[in-house]
């Protein structure tokens, strides 16, 4: 049995299609291996059993604490799977999952972008269920992650505890990478499309790309203002769709299956109102709208798993990130088959440059769906020997292997130089290259790291001294009391051994002991001030009454 870990259920019903699609790409996977058996971590079991037919437990959970509180709980939750007792609630959902791991051959971390200090609590479930596995003995593997970009010190160095543990590790795109041997060396690291990438795409015979122009809108703008936000997809879907000759089909990736109600689906339909024109589309299962995905005519996005699935059958896309995190998965994903052309600012959307653009990887699309053809069986080899590898090392003994690396296709020139020029300055200005910020955090982090480190071995150090003068005047004052007590207890013992000694020299012991001795002894510290005294007085009783 396998304990499977990703981003999936949520206790209000809604659906995260591109986070269900890594879990359903990878149960998909163990089955065709022969692993049936599957115990999935879900913030909704009952949603994801029904969903997946599968065994479902809560997540072990970390939301909505503060990072002292994650942290106490973090250590409660790994002395429990050491063992140790009375440290949670029985009802604690911890122990449900430190059972199914006990029961598992091993853990399988699914695909996701939550390796990220904005995610801490995504982190820590990640780190929680990879110290349990490593309490019970269980191996533990990462499929299709993204690591990064933006990883402070604790975020990095819990990313670095759960990545050094795993036995298999493979990243979907080569800015984790990157971040992965930042933070854990020169490791072996497998690099692949997302898990999602091929999801149902052997159902049926792969559609043509004749489908209409396909819209994924987020709500989440950036803090851009909504209503330029709105005209300027309007704009560019307009010329999209006037190039194309299609119409719109927006597809929604967030909300409630089968409705138009809520999620992308509020955001679609200030666009279509601004637009004029357009199918607002309803929430489909992933498999579904993956394979919608792969028929567009033309993809139009701001979320990743529209350009994942577009570009695994070479669909042209535009792909419009908000922010420089979201920017890096669409980096990745547009990788792999040299269009990374098509990756601009959501901030430049509707501009006459991001127009130019739209024209030109329309123009080009040729060139795109070529490398993705070219390269399909490739990627499809690749995928099938990393999905064998990673059950080889969940239920048997784990060989290590070479890493499985699919490297990025060569960057195809798809723009006019001027429009490409000018889309680079957008993306230079609004979007930092998310490798670069995600080094760069990593290196503040360990300087910051170290700082942290030095001033506490400072402070130690003050405290130890202050600790040690204490200490010292404790022991000077015992010492003084000890030796008032001492010379207390000396004056006392020469008083009473003085008169038998004076005893004695009146009895002729001058015979035995020459008098100028006596008297040198008599003034001697020792003799006062020590038990020899008792032991003197004794000898000269002897002596005087063998005299006698």
């Amino acid at each position: 049995m396998i304990v499977l870990l990703g981003d999936v259920g949520t206790p209000n019903g809604a659906y995260h299609l591109g986070d269900e699609a890594m879990l359903e790409a990878a149960l998909e996977a163990l089955r065709q291996r022969g692993v049936a058996d599957q115990t999935v971590v879900s913030s909704d079991p009952a949603s994801t059993e029904e969903r997946y037919s599968v065994r479902a437990v809560a997540r072990v959970g970390f939301a909505l604490l503060d990072s002292d509180a994650q942290d106490s709980r973090l250590a409660a939750v790994t002395a429990t799977a050491a063992g140790e007792r009375n440290l949670l609630a029985p009802s604690d959902p911890a122990h449900a999952v430190i059972a199914a791991v006990a029961a598992s051959d091993g853990v399988l971390i699914t695909g996701g972008g939550n390796l990220s200090a904005q995610w801490p609590e995504h982190i820590l479930e990640r780190v929680a269920i990879a110290r349990i596995a490593a309490a019970l003995g269980r191996p533990v593997v990462m499929t299709g992650q993204m690591v990064g970009p933006h990883l402070d010190e604790r975020a990095g160095r819990l990313a670095a505890e759960l990545i050094a543990g795993a036995s298999l590790i493979g990243v979907r795109d080569v800015e984790s990478r990157a971040i992965v041997q930042q933070l854990v060396g020169d490791r072996a690291v497998s690099l692949l499309p997302d898990d999602a990438a091929m999801l149902g795409i052997d159902d049926t015979p792969s559609p043509e790309p004749d489908g209409p122009v396909i819209a994924t809108v987020a709500p989440w703008v950036g803090g851009l203002p909504i209503d330029d936000v709105v005209s300027g997809i309007a704009d560019q879907l307009a010329i999209m769709s006037d190039t194309a000759g299609k119409d719109v089909l927006f597809l929604p990736h967030v909300g409630t299956l089968g409705t138009t109600d809520d999620g992308d689906s509020a955001m679609h339909r200030q666009i279509i109102s601004r637009l004029g024109h357009g199918e607002c589309g309803q929430l489909e299962p992933a498999r579904i709208a993956a394979r919608r995905h792969r028929s567009a005519s033309f993809t139009f996005t701001t979320r990743y798993h529209p350009a994942v699935f577009a570009t695994s059958h070479g669909q042209p896309v535009i792909a419009a990130a908000v922010d420089d995190y979201t920017a890096s998965k669409m980096r990745g994903a547009l990788a792999f088959v040299g269009a990374t052309d098509g990756l601009m600012p959501l901030g430049a959307v509707g501009t006459r440059t991001a127009r130019a653009l739209a024209r030109d990887i329309w123009r080009t699309r040729q060139e795109v769906r070529t490398v993705a053809l070219d390269r399909a069986d490739a990627i499809a080899r690749a995928r099938e020997a990393w999905w064998d590898s990673v059950v080889d090392h969940l239920t048997k003994e784990g060989r290590a292997t070479n890493p499985l690396v699919v490297e990025p296709a060569s960057r195809l020139s798809l723009v006019d130089p001027e429009v490409g020029a000018d889309v680079e300055q957008l993306n230079r200005t609004l979007l930092p290259a998310g490798t670069e910020r995600g080094l760069q955090s990593l290196r503040h982090a360990a300087v910051e790291a170290r700082a942290v480190r030095a001033r506490n071995e400072r402070d130690a150090a003050r405290k130890e001294l202050a600790d040690a003068l204490v200490e010292l005047k404790a022991r000077d004052d015992t010492v003084r009391e000890l030796e008032d007590a001492l010379t207390a207890a000396h004056r006392v013992q020469s008083a009473l051994a003085d008169p038998a000694v004076r005893r004695a020299l009146s009895r002729n012991v001058e015979r035995y002991v020459p008098p100028s001795t006596i008297e040198a002894l008599l003034e001697t510290r020792s003799f006062r001030w020590s038990r020899g005294a008792r032991r003197i007085v004794g000898s000269i009783r002897r002596l005087t009454g063998r005299a006698r």
